[in-house]
């Protein structure tokens, strides 16, 4: 931007990491550090009014740390307004008044990552090509690592990510609930305690002098609850949240070789993989950050829950989703496969039409406008040259909100034009409507 200057400074090039997460992690690194030139660090004459700097500093740091890496994106920038966050989730019907009002501005940062809530006044290319923060997150949960914001009204915003060197070994508790076996990583293990059924049912537990909600795992997975004199809780601690889980017995702690879910699982977010136990019984690896979740949606107002867009296609319907950005991709893809469709992506426009060329029927096409090779203009001409697909409805999902970009996809064929962040509503309300 012209009205700004800045210095981009780098540290710990030499801190080594597994190929696999590099290639995972580059995008939503990519996405922060453009977050902070372009809503972080302020205008040359807004710094000086300030006695700051006229050229702001954004940093890049990477340092090992035990088993994982950590990975720092700072900028001295204006800082992040918690209240503002708390402002847009009541106003999108993300939270309740009573609910914000309960939290601390830490607590209330985390608030960026729910999908659909951003307090900027306009979404930019500059500014992560229109991949929220939500975004982000999910990369994170995904690779086994978390995400923690440090932010200093006026001062500036430190992103720390913290990711496991490797992808493939790893240490695990293993506990039993309801006579299944389950695992939590053991880099997300606070403390074990048994303690009785009326400490369980209090609600909360004190621990280094904070209280920590309690929650029954049984219940948390629909599965029946054992009731017994003792119980065992299992403090678990996961991109700066604190959660206390009853579970019938704990097991041991092992070395796992974790395994990838297969597409039906990897829909359920608080599942980070799985691994195969001594007596070769499949064993599924918790997300700790998802049980939250997972705890939080079920404790949600029937007003705020009954917002929530759900659909269901009579059937399963196949959508092809051309994006260049990885992130988008994953995001967007497991939107849709959450709401039923058969999802094949393609990394451009020209990937995108040789699968089509390849003569896989699509019932919708879903694209980007920028993209290498082919760009999705060229792409919704392509596909509409051919009879076969003449009449495949074709969404827009694009960063250029512009009426011109928009006229001209229409003019070449787009049935719908949306913009990104894509609001999830508004897709899957089109797809059902087309569909």
């Amino acid at each position: 931007s012209a009205d700004k200057a800045y210095r981009m400074k780098t540290s710990g090039e030499s801190a080594e990491i597994d190929n696999a997460i590099l290639e995972e992690i580059t995008d939503p690194m990519l996405h922060l550090v453009k977050n902070a030139i372009a809503h972080g660090v302020e205008p040359r004459e807004v710094r000086e009014r300030q006695g700051k700097e006229p050229e702001g500093t954004v940093s890049l740091r990477a340092y090992l740390q035990g088993n994982s890496i950590v990975i720092d994106v700072e900028d001295d920038g204006a800082g992040i307004n918690a209240d503002s966050l708390r402002r847009k989730a009541v106003e999108k019907g993300f939270r309740s008044q009573e609910q914000v009002d309960a939290m601390n501005d830490q607590q209330a940062l985390q608030l960026m990552f729910i999908p659909g809530l951003s307090t900027a006044e306009s979404v930019t290319t500059e500014a992560g090509r229109g991949v929220g923060m939500d975004a982000v997150a999910t990369n994170i949960q995904r690779l086994k690592g978390e995400i923690q914001v440090f932010t200093k009204p006026g001062q500036g915003t430190r992103f720390s990510l913290k990711l496991p060197l490797t992808l493939l070994v790893s240490e695990a508790l293993t506990v039993r609930v309801s006579g299944q076996a389950y695992a939590f990583s053991l880099n997300t293990v606070r403390e074990l305690r048994k303690v009785s059924q009326e400490v369980a049912q209090g609600g909360s537990v004190k621990f280094e002098g904070h209280t920590v909600p309690i929650y029954n795992l049984a219940e948390l997975l629909n599965l029946p609850s054992a009731e017994t004199k003792s119980v065992s809780l299992v403090i678990l601690e996961a991109a700066g949240e604190r959660l206390a889980l009853v579970v019938d017995a704990f097991d041991e702690i092992d070395e796992v070789v974790i395994k990838p879910l297969g597409d039906t699982l990897a829909k359920l977010y608080y599942l980070s993989g799985a691994t195969v136990s001594s007596t070769n019984d499949v064993v599924l690896l918790l997300e700790p950050t998802g049980l939250t979740r997972l705890a939080k949606e079920a404790t949600q107002p029937a007003e705020v829950r009954a917002q929530m867009p759900v659909f269901t296609p009579k059937s399963v319907q196949r959508v092809l989703l051309a994006d260049d950005s990885v992130s988008v991709r994953r995001v967007v893809g497991k939107m849709l496969e959450r709401a039923g469709y058969n999802v094949t992506t393609a990394v451009d426009g020209q990937d995108a039409f040789d699968i089509v060329m390849r003569g896989e029927q699509f019932d919708a096409i879903l694209t980007d406008l920028e993209m290498p090779r082919m760009n999705g203009y060229e792409l919704i001409e392509a596909v509409r040259r051919r009879d076969e697909t003449e009449m495949t409805p074709i969404c827009v999902m694009t960063t250029r909100a512009g009426a011109k970009h928009m006229d001209l996809a229409f003019a070449l064929g787009a049935n719908e034009y949306l913009s990104k962040p894509v609001d999830e509503s508004k897709l899957l309300g089109y797809l059902e409507r087309t569909l």
